[in-house]
């Protein structure tokens, strides 16, 4: 499997090799094989980056734009819930109860996608395509930044 090493860490692979899962263009996709060996078969998707969220969002908008494939973006509209620091971690009971309180306000996905620079009409057909992508899918999805 392409990937292994780059990826995904060839030690991890080499001890668990029946938890190794691919993407459609045959590259070792650490998402699936984090659910597989999390969960096992049980459907789920997870979406983790190791770059800071804004740098992720924008390299997979480019990436989905010049693709014309837009079932890979990364929703931009996010709230900082957890942080990991070298203390431990640290969660923000303030964001907590914003969510729970309905205070926060996100802008609908093909606002936030023209924030980034598409024009009106290319963020409704991205947003329109992430959202059939999405129910098209078994099991629930995990977004989340690993840095």
């Amino acid at each position: 499997m392409k990937g292994v090493g780059k990826t995904v860490s060839a030690a991890w692979a080499d001890e668990y090799p029946e938890y190794l899962r691919a993407n459609v263009n045959g590259h070792a996709a650490p998402e699936k094989c984090l659910v597989a060996h999390l969960l096992g078969d049980e459907p789920a998707h997870l979406e983790v980056c190791n770059t800071g969220f804004e740098n992720n969002v924008t390299q997979r908008l480019r990436g989905a734009r010049a693709r014309e494939d837009y079932t890979q973006l990364l929703d931009p509209r996010a709230a900082c819930l957890w942080v990991q620091g070298e203390d431990g971690g640290v969660r923000s009971d303030e964001a907590f109860r914003k969510l729970r309180e309905g205070e926060f306000v996100f802008p609908t996905l093909s606002r936030a996608l023209e924030m980034l620079e598409m024009d009106a009409e290319e963020a409704e057909r991205a947003a329109a395509a992430l959202r059939t992508h999405r129910k098209e899918r078994d099991g629930q999805t995990v977004r989340g930044d690993v840095v």
